[in-house]
Formats: C-alpha cells, structure tokens, sequence
C-alpha cells in the first residue's frame, strides 16, 4: 500500500520511492490536462461546449428549475456499479472522497479532493474488490474484501484496520450514535445471519457485534437504539430490540434483488429505495404507514439534504423530492438521456453536503459537482 499526496495535503509518514514520486507526477499532469478547477479556483462558467475525453458526449444542463451552478467537473472516472457499495462517493466537510476503478477492474484507488475546487489532496491504492465508504472530518472509512481501513483525510495515512472479516460477504458503512457500523448478510453454521458490528471510529476498536437470525431473501436495513429495520423482497418491518418483535410491517413493490443503499431516517420518517428499477418511499417510524412513493424509479442511490432527496431517475435527470411529502421540488435535465442498456450496467451517483451536490454519470464518466442556490 503506498499514499501519493499532491499539493495542499499533508505527507504521508511514510517513504515513498523515487518511481511511485515519478508515476505520482505524471497522473497528476496527466490529471492537470484532463480536469478543470485543479488550481483552488471553483470553475463557475465552463465553456460551451465542454471539451472533455469522455465515452459519450459531455452533458449539459438544457432544463435547470433547481438553478444549479456549476463548480467543477472530473472526466475519466470509472466508478463500480452500484451492487455491494452503501456509497461510492463521500462528501463531509469540505472533502469528497471516492474509489475509481481500472477499466479492466483489476485495480483500485481511493480519492480524496477538494469539495469546493476539485483539487487533488492524496491517493491510495486499495484491493480490486467492492468498496463501501464513508467520510467524517477526521477519517474515511473503507470496507474493502476481508477487513475495514480507516485513513486520514489530510494526509491518506492508515490509520487503523479492522481484525480479520469473513469473506465473501458485503459489508455496508454506516457513521450512527458515534460509532462506525458495519452491516453485512453473512452464512454459518446456524444459518443465514445478518451481522451488525460496531466499531470506534477513533481507534478502530470493535465495541459490539450482534448477529440475527434472518428470513430467507431478507438483511437488515438499519438498526437504532431501540429498533431494527428489516426488508424482504416485497416487505419491510420494524423489529423491537427488546424482544418484543414485530412492531409493524409494511407492504412494498416486489424485488427479487437487494437494493444496495442504506435508508435514511428522518425524525419521523424512514426513507429507502425499493423496487426494480428501486423507487423512493417514506414510511411513517411509528406506525409504518406508506406515506408516498415516487412515481419514476431511480438509476443512483439517493442523498438527502435540508429535508430534501437528490436523485439520478432512470432518463438521467437529477430531481430533487421533499422528504416530508413526496412532491418534487425541482429538477435539473442534461442534454444525454440514460439508454436502457446503460440503466442496467453503468454506475450512477448523487453526494450532497453543504450545498453542494455531486453527482456522477457512468455512461459518460463524469464527476460533476454543483452548488445549490443558498436559499435552499
């Protein structure tokens, strides 16, 4: 494993050899060629048309009611299809963190950037299998094949790895309650169990481990102090941690496949994506009452910002949707629409944080960062 730091980040602690310094200087003029805003500069008003080495044609915005602005754009960006990641990209004070893949997917880096300028801080190269991370000021936290590693946002350091993990096994980061937590569906010698482990995010320090009998075709969702959420392939439910059992449960839109994003929580509300293709829906925490569905499926994960949900749909429009109610809220509609064949084999993504919302389009292998009027 070895970090390359660029410019305006910290060094690693460790040394790195002249070759990794010079293959370190070419990828990053390399990278100086290739993408806009590398200076500390935002680049608010790219030129018209974009001028960018992508599969397809750059997009562009042709219908925009969200009044986004443009901040930067990454080209040249190969990031996994959503299947055993809770997220692909990170955003959290001021950073973006996100892995990349090779295009025969026999190597992976993990990044981390500038949010407001796109400018390079470090690299590091990880294991060529799926990733799942988050991001908090101090670490980003990476599930990689075996183990979970946590390194320093300034300066890439490792800074921790978890023990040993099952294999064969995809482990879902979540940062809840202070802790690090690790879902993940795993088989042993009593059966399918669904996992939850917990860890300090400081140290690395495993502070609990539960493992749950679980229904055939079901995993667990997400756990709170005093519930856990559960989803099956037409169904979700809200178990009692007390050993009172079911509390509630609630009829979905059939699904032979999981969906891999973790829900969201609201203080009244439980939000997730259901469904194939998975479309968004808000059920009410107490009584699990479906209180809206959206009406078109969605082709990325979702982020939710000040009460509102971002969303890639399935033609590629980036919509915004009111958590409270369902109702859309505004959209923003680029000039390459999703192909059918795309939908169901390119990557899609949406970060938010401090209005600014990332999104990534794998059929063109763009990284688009744009910032949200302050009103909202």
């Amino acid at each position: 494993m070895h970090t390359k730091a660029f410019a305006g980040g910290n060094q690693p602690t460790a040394a790195i050899s002249v070759g990794c310094a010079i293959r370190g200087l070419m990828t990053l003029a390399a990278f100086l060629l290739s993408t806009a805003g590398c200076d500390g500069a935002p680049q608010r008003t790219p030129p018209s048309p974009i001028e960018s080495d992508t599969p397809t044609q750059p997009r562009e915005i042709v219908e925009d009611s969200l009044q986004l602005e443009e901040v930067w754009r990454r080209s040249g960006i190969l990031l996994p299809r959503t299947g055993g990641e809770s997220a692909a990209i990170a955003i959290a004070d001021g950073l973006v963190a996100y892995v990349s893949h090779s295009k025969d997917f026999r190597a992976a880096e993990l990044h981390m950037v500038r949010a407001e300028s796109s400018a390079p801080i470090w690299e590091e190269s990880l294991p060529p299998f799926e990733h799942s991370l988050v991001l908090d000021s101090r670490s980003v936290y990476v599930a990689v094949d075996w183990e979970i590693r946590a390194f320093d946002t300034s300066s890439g350091r490792l800074r921790w790895r978890s023990g040993e993990l099952p294999g064969h096994a995809r482990y879902f980061l979540n940062l809840q309650d202070g802790a690090l937590t690790a879902y993940s569906d795993e088989n042993s010698l009593l059966g399918r169990q669904a996992v939850i482990r917990t860890y300090d995010p400081v140290v690395g320090t495993q502070l609990s481990i539960s493992r749950l009998g679980a229904e055939v075709d079901s995993h667990i969702a997400l756990q709170t102090a005093s519930t856990n959420y559960w989803v099956g392939p037409s169904e979700v439910w809200a178990e009692s941690r007390n050993g009172n059992g079911k509390v509630w449960e609630t009829d979905l839109l059939p699904s032979e496949a999981r969906v891999p994003y973790l829900p969201a929580i609201t203080s009244k509300t439980l939000i997730l994506a259901h469904g194939a293709p998975p479309r968004l829906q808000s059920i009410n925490l107490s009584s699990g009452e479906l209180i809206w569905r959206s009406a078109e499926g969605m082709a990325s994960n979702f982020a939710l910002l000040a009460d509102v949900l971002y969303a890639v749909d399935e033609s590629g429009t980036l919509v915004a949707i009111d958590s409270e109610t369902g109702l859309e809220v505004g959209r923003t509609r680029f000039s390459d629409e999703i192909t059918r064949v795309e939908l169901g084999s390119m990557a899609f993504w949406v970060a938010a944080s401090d209005h600014l919302i990332i999104v990534y389009y794998g059929d063109s292998e763009e990284m688009i960062a744009f910032r949200l009027p302050e009103e909202r």
